[in-house]
């Protein structure tokens, strides 16, 4: 990798200050050398959490410290070389189901590196990328990131809250529904979840609509309460929406570990969440990544049963059947993708020889010699001679050759020959580690 990366050019990127900002150190410089195409195979070789990383630091920027710094201090050439160095630091201390420690790590190590002023260069050695930087626009970036790191659940709720997804990409996760979680209490979202009594209309303008003073009187009393639950909606809108610059303003964190019903919501929020997005992995993407999501949605049910409360047990004993349907699903492709059989083709009578054979190029292929009725079955390291007959059928094996008489699966390559070619006569050997067994048995 090292030697691939040596080999590959370089670049020179026009880069200048105002001369009357005193603030650079060198105004005079015009020109810096880039490495766009390392960057970009850096990028192809990191890990799923490196790139999420990255991608989490772009956003803080982009929405926290952008708008201050107005383009100065803080760049994003800055955060890239950062990122470099965190990965290059320990490039194996990166597990998936932590990326939020591993994040909070990566951005205390960038405020270490503003405090210190010094940045170096990932590829040109000596190089301090804070050098030409004025501080104080290092200084409130420093005090973004220290603000997220005290409030990293809001802030990042914010973070999210201002990004766009693609219609044809995972489903968009539902925000508002997570934040209006985080500031009611388990009590007012049990309520919420209440069916709402039926009232007997008629009954109600008998009573009240018979007197003209008391239909006054109702109509009143109507608008007040309208009234007053217009302001309450505006005032829990209004906290809602507020990012939270005091701590004590969210209720979160304060009794989050006393509500057990709102942890439940939670929970149940969230594993819903990781099993749509493992249906939707299913059908698009790898199964170690469909996996990886259930396995998450299982994770937090078995947090819920270890909270010791009945609240919403039969919702997530559902979550549970669903997430092992999903994974005796996953279990059956995978052994569809591995076995390997005899086509249908294949089914013939008479005996099937399996022998070596080497063709005038010189590479070993194993061929089926039809004579009587057989069973076959491979594994791995066996060795066995079987001479050559005059009818071949030829297929490569890569996997488990299961019953010939039986269902076959898998895909093998078939082609009929007559005639003989140069047999070496030598033992074959099978060096796939997938093929399970090999013997012979006249029917």
């Amino acid at each position: 990798m090292i030697k691939e990366i040596q080999r590959m050019p370089c670049g020179l990127v026009p880069k200048g200050y105002w001369r009357k900002n005193s603030q650079h150190k060198y105004p005079n410089l015009e020109w810096e050398i880039a490495f766009p195409k390392i960057e970009k195979y850096l990028f192809t070789k990191m890990s799923h959490t490196q790139i999420r990383c990255y991608l989490f630091l772009l956003l803080i920027h982009r929405i926290h410290i952008e708008p201050k710094t107005k383009y100065q201090g803080l760049l994003v050439d800055h955060i890239r070389h950062h990122i470099f160095w965190e990965c290059w630091k320990n490039f194996k201390d990166w597990p998936e189901h932590r990326l939020g420690y591993k994040l909070k790590e990566i951005i205390e190590n960038l405020m270490s590196r503003i405090s210190k002023n010094n940045l170096p260069d990932f590829f040109v050695k000596g190089k301090n990328l804070f050098y030409n930087v004025p501080i104080k626009f290092l200084y409130i970036a420093s005090e973004e990131l220290q603000n997220i790191l005290e409030r990293p659940a809001m802030r990042l709720i914010r973070i999210l809250e201002s990004l766009s997804f693609s219609p044809h990409f995972y489903k968009e996760l539902n925000v508002r529904k997570l934040k209006r979680m985080l500031y009611l209490t388990g009590l007012e979202l049990a309520t919420t979840q209440l069916p709402v009594p039926m009232r007997n209309d008629d009954l109600d303008k008998l009573q009240k609509f018979n007197n003209p003073e008391t239909r006054v009187e109702y109509i009143k009393l109507q608008k007040r309460r309208h009234a007053k639950a217009q302001k309450l909606q505006r005032t829990g809108q209004r906290r809602i929406e507020d990012d939270g610059e005091s701590e004590s303003k969210w209720p979160c964190k304060k009794y989050f570990n006393e509500d057990k019903i709102k942890i439940s919501h939670i929970l149940l929020f969230f594993a819903d969440r990781f099993i749509s997005l493992a249906t939707y992995s299913s059908l698009r993407s790898t199964v170690k990544q469909t996996r990886f999501f259930l396995r998450q949605a299982w994770y937090l049910t078995k947090i819920k049963d270890g909270l010791g409360t009945a609240h919403s047990q039969k919702e997530f004993e559902d979550l549970q059947g669903i997430i092992e349907e999903m994974e005796e699903e996953l279990y059956k492709k995978e052994l569809a993708r591995k076995s390997v059989g005899l086509s249908p083709e294949m089914r013939l009578g008479g005996s099937r020889k399996l022998h070596q054979e080497v063709d005038d190029a010189g590479e070993a292929s194993i061929c089926l010699d039809i004579d009587e009725e057989v069973e076959i079955r491979a594994k791995a390291g066996r060795r066995i001679y079987i001479p050559k007959k005059n009818f071949v059928l030829r297929q490569e094996v890569s996997g488990v050759v299961d019953d010939v008489s039986g269902v076959s699966y898998g895909q093998v390559e078939k082609r009929e020959k007559l005639g003989r070619k140069n047999n070496t006569g030598k033992s074959v050997s099978f060096l796939e580690p997938q093929i399970d067994d090999f013997l012979e048995a006249d029917a």
